[in-house]
Order: structure tokens, then sequence, then C-alpha cells
């Protein structure tokens, strides 16, 4: 059951987003070697990211805008890119 809600089943629209859904799940397009993942996005920032390739789980629970602030989802998967991936394996 999991290997068929985090496989992609529906494209939402290639040109705007190279993302596909699965049941529940979004599974992102793999960007160059990232390792595969799936999300659970809810509101306001509220993200699970699950990562099996590194056996990880990542949790944001955050508001989206902080004054002149905006606290994208590009930005939330440029923090797993650059930063937390590359510390769980080191």
């Amino acid at each position: 059951w999991v290997r068929a809600a985090t496989s992609p089943h529906v494209q939402v629209d290639p040109a705007v987003d190279p993302d596909c859904y699965g049941y529940e799940w979004w599974v992102p397009k793999p960007q160059d070697g990232s390792p595969r993942s799936y999300a659970a996005v809810g509101y306001g920032g509220q993200a699970i990211l699950v990562v099996p390739d590194i056996e990880s789980v990542i949790v944001f629970q955050t508001e989206t805008q902080f004054g002149d602030q905006d606290v994208t989802s590009d930005r939330l998967a440029a923090t797993v890119d650059s930063i937390i991936v590359p510390a769980l394996t080191g």
C-alpha cells in the first residue's frame, strides 16, 4: 500500500509543476541525484517529508508569513536539499 500510495498517479501540470500526486501524497520529481522522497503538505507550511533512501522523516511546522518574508515550498525544499539531507548523509 505504501508503494502504491507514494507512486505517481496524477501529473498536475508539467508546465507549472513537475511533481506528481499519489494517494494523498505529493511525489516530487527527483532533482540531480536527490534521494527519492514523498510528502504530505498541509495548511500554513505544515509538511511531512519522507526520504526512504536515508531512512528519514523531516517535519515542518511553521507559519508561512513572517512580516515581509514568505516561506514558500521552494524555500523549504531548498533547506532540505542544501542543509538537512547533507547533514544526515554526512
